[in-house]
């Protein structure tokens, strides 16, 4: 018998893998200095070097294991220090998500610090936008300008890291406080590169993303997946 989310009776999600079929995505790498990042940001167990990696992306899953959505996320390269030792990942500190399904079981499974926003990702000849809003306020825009194919993607083969933690009932402390790692499974089915724009048209105390403006970008990439896979994660 499978594990049940709540309610248990009519469950909001399966059970992990989760399955992504055509899924298209805006990515951007780059870098931001280190003193950029408010120290509050991070997890104590994390380190950054003088200049991190920060990858951005705007996404559309038309086909999953729990339906379509959008996404939009920033994550930010760290080194982990814990009991099983140090351990190299991209820490994701904000995610946006415009599906309530893919909110609670990103957030209850994984740590995903997901939040309700509005992503568009628009083809316009060889160009793509993708923008995030939350609140009526315009967080992130991108636009990318398609120029050449590649067959690989430059990133770092580390998992995605997470902070997954819940509050003691009756408050006082955490019940659960752990750091994830999440080796994701990607089969591309075409990148193209491009000269890619990142803006950070407003701030919002709400969704401070702002600080992670680029100081300088490494590359830009439209891609669009024959499949994704998103297992659970394992404890650091």
């Amino acid at each position: 018998m499978g594990l049940k989310s709540v309610p248990i009776y009519g469950s909001l999600y399966p059970e992990p893998p989760f399955l992504y079929y055509g899924t298209r995505l805006l990515m951007v790498l780059y870098k931001v200095k280190r003193e950029s990042i408010p120290s509050d940001v991070l997890h104590e167990n994390f380190e950054i070097r003088k200049r991190p990696l920060i990858m951005m992306f705007l996404t559309e899953y038309p086909e999953s294991t729990i339906g379509q959505y959008y996404e939009a996320a920033t994550f930010i390269e760290v080194k982990h220090t814990g009991k099983s030792g140090k351990t190299q990942g991209l820490y994701c500190n904000s995610m946006y998500v415009d599906s309530d399904i893919a909110l609670t079981a990103g957030r209850e499974i994984w740590g995903f610090p997901k939040k309700m926003a509005k992503m568009t990702l628009v083809e316009e000849g060889k160009k793509v936008i993708g923008t995030l809003k939350r609140k009526n306020i315009e967080l992130i825009k991108a636009t990318i300008n398609l120029e050449e194919e590649i067959k690989n993607l430059p990133l770092p083969d580390v998992p995605i890291l997470t902070i997954r933690q819940f509050f003691e009932p009756g408050g006082g402390s955490y019940s659960l406080r752990q750091v994830q790692a999440i080796d994701m499974e990607l089969e591309p089915k075409k990148i193209m590169k491009g000269d890619i724009k990142v803006e950070f048209p407003e701030k919002s105390d709400d969704d401070p993303i702002h600080f992670l403006k680029p100081e300088s970008i490494f590359g830009g990439f439209y891609m669009k997946l024959s499949k994704g896979v998103l297992p659970y994660g394992r404890v650091l």
